[in-house]
């Protein structure tokens, strides 16, 4: 292994294809992985990486994750949750109300409203508060187009923002 002995280097993330992600998708039903435990695992995984990526600790680091309706939503919800058991000091902004989001990103929610973690939908001339890190859900690999609403003011806004982003997945 290269490096000192003892480190284990940083894996490099290489992003799946559209059609990666479809055949990664038909195995998981075909083995009849349930879509939830997909979820949790893409949630850690993430959780993980925006980890290593504050340096391996995220004790009272401010993040901001922008939330998304869907699985990519879900997914950084998921994620949020093990960052704020972490110790990170987690607060969400939602591209919609509550009730539209879908079942798999409310599920990932509730935990977070539980735990009394600052949820808050996406209010017109507001600025997103201070964060050492966004980290966005907003959209994946099954978006067509460009974004509208909430969810293109939240680009736009995050795009201004000072801190590093993190994005759960790109659009294809």
């Amino acid at each position: 292994m290269a490096g000192s002995p003892g480190k284990v280097e940083p894996a490099s993330l290489v992003p799946l294809t559209l059609l990666e992600r479809r055949r990664l998708f038909q195995a998981q039903e075909a083995l009849g992985v349930p879509r939830g435990h997909m979820l949790a695992l893409a949630g850690w995984q993430t959780a993980c990486f925006t980890r290593q990526r504050l340096g391996g600790e995220v004790m009272n680091v401010p993040l901001l994750l922008l939330a998304g309706a869907g699985r990519n939503g879900a997914v950084g919800l998921l994620a949020g949750q093990h960052l704020s058991a972490w110790g990170a000091e987690v607060q969400v902004v939602l591209s919609v109300s509550l009730e539209r989001l879908h079942s798999e990103a409310r599920g990932a929610l509730m935990p977070l409203l539980a735990a009394g973690i600052p949820v808050m939908p996406l209010e017109m001339g507001w600025e997103l508060p201070a964060a050492d890190l966004l980290l966005e859900a907003l959209f994946g690999g099954g978006c067509h187009g460009a974004p509208r609403g909430d969810a293109a003011e939240l680009i736009r806004l995050a795009n201004g923002h000072p801190a590093d982003v993190v994005s759960v997945d790109t659009p294809a």
